[in-house]
C-alpha cells in the first residue's frame, strides 16, 4: 500500500515530544506489566504497516493487561475512528498521565494539544518529529515520519535520504516499503523490487508487504503475479481493503470492463488528496 493516501492518519501515530535533549535510545514505557509493554510495541509495529485492526487489538490488550498504562490509552484512542469514543479513551490516558515517566509525559503533552485527541491547536508535526528523533535517536519510526512528510510535500530527494537514514538506524519494513514506491515512481524497477522483497523477508506475517509487491507487479504489467501477491496479503488479513480493491480491478480489466480514472472537478492536487484521505476513513 502506498503511503501518501493515509499519510495524515498515520502522522498522528507519532508520539512526539517538545524536548530537544536525548532521553533514551528508545522510547521506554512505564507499565508494570511486561506483557502490556509487549502488546504496546506490537501495536505500533502493526500501525506502522497498515494493520490497523491488529494494532487496535494490541493496544486494547495493553490496556486490559494494565488499566493504568496511560500511553496505551493514547494509542488506543488514535486507532478509534469515532471521535466521541476517541476523546473518551484519550481522557482516560490524561487522567493517568501522572503515572507516566518523563519521556511519556513529554509525548502526551504534545498529543494533548492536537485536535485528534480533543485538543484545540494545530501542531507543527515536522518540527516536533525532528525534535523527537533527537530525544530517541534509535527509534527509526520517527525518521520514517520525517521522510513521509518530505515525500508528501514533494521533496522526493529529501524523503529518500531520510528513509536511508532510517535503515541505517535499523533495517525496518516501513522504510523499505516507502523506498520501494519511491524507486518505482522513479522508474528504478530493479531497486523497487529488491526493496519490496526485503520488506517481505523482514515482515512475512504482515499483509502490507505482499500488497506492495503486488503493486510492483501491476506496474510492470504482470497481473498474474500481482493477483498472487494480493491474495497472499488477504490470506494474512482477509479485511485488507487495498488488496481486495486491486483484485477486483484486475478481474474487471480482464473482463473487458471500462475502468477509466475518475475525472475530478478540481485542479488542486491537495484537495484530491484530502478527499481520498477522508474517503479511506470509511474502510
Amino acid at each position: 500500500m502506498k503511503k501518501n493516501t493515509l499519510y495524515i492518519f498515520i502522522l498522528v501515530t507519532l508520539f512526539i515530544s517538545g524536548c530537544s535533549q536525548k532521553v533514551s535510545d528508545y522510547v521506554e514505557y512505564s507499565s508494570t506489566s511486561s506483557e502490556a509493554v509487549k502488546q504496546m510495541k506490537a501495536g505500533l509495529r502493526y500501525q506502522d504497516n497498515f494493520a490497523q485492526r491488529l494494532a487496535r487489538e494490541s493496544f486494547q490488550n495493553a490496556v486490559d493487561l494494565d488499566p493504568e498504562f496511560a500511553m496505551a490509552y493514547y494509542s488506543l484512542a488514535q486507532t478509534t475512528g469515532d471521535a466521541v469514543k476517541r476523546y473518551s479513551i484519550a481522557e482516560k490516558g490524561k487522567q493517568l498521565a501522572y503515572k507516566a515517566n518523563d519521556g511519556e509525559k513529554a509525548l502526551m503533552s504534545v498529543m494533548d494539544r492536537d485536535s485528534w485527541w480533543g485538543g484545540e491547536s494545530n501542531v507543527d508535526w515536522f518540527k516536533e518529529v525532528e525534535t523527537f528523533t533527537k530525544m530517541f535517536p534509535k527509534e527509526s519510526r520517527y525518521v520514517n515520519m520525517l521522510a513521509g512528510m518530505s515525500n508528501w510535500n514533494g521533496d522526493k530527494e529529501k524523503a529518500e535520504a531520510y528513509y536511508k537514514q532510517s535503515l541505517a538506524v535499523e533495517e525496518n519494513p516501513d522504510a523499505l516499503n516507502s523506498l520501494g514506491y519511491l524507486y518505482r515512481d522513479q522508474g528504478k524497477m530493479e531497486e523497487s523490487k529488491k526493496a519490496f522483497e526485503r520488506q517481505i523477508e523482514l515482515a512475512p506475517d504482515l499483509a502490507n508487504p505482499y500488497d506492495s509487491m503486488g503493486d510492483y507487479y501491476l506496474e510492470v504489467k504482470d497481473n498474474t503475479n500481482a493477483k498472487k501477491y494480493f491474495e497472499k496479503a488477504l490470506a494474512i488479513d482477509p479485511e485488507f481493503v487495498s488488496s481486495k480493491r486491486k483484485i477486483w480491478r484486475i478481474d474487471e480489466e480482464e473482463a473487458g470492463n471500462d475502468l477509466s480514472p475518475t475525472k475530478w472537478s478540481t485542479d488542486s492536487t491537495t484537495a484530491v488528496n484530502a478527499f481520498n484521505i477522508g474517503f479511506w476513513q470509511f474502510y
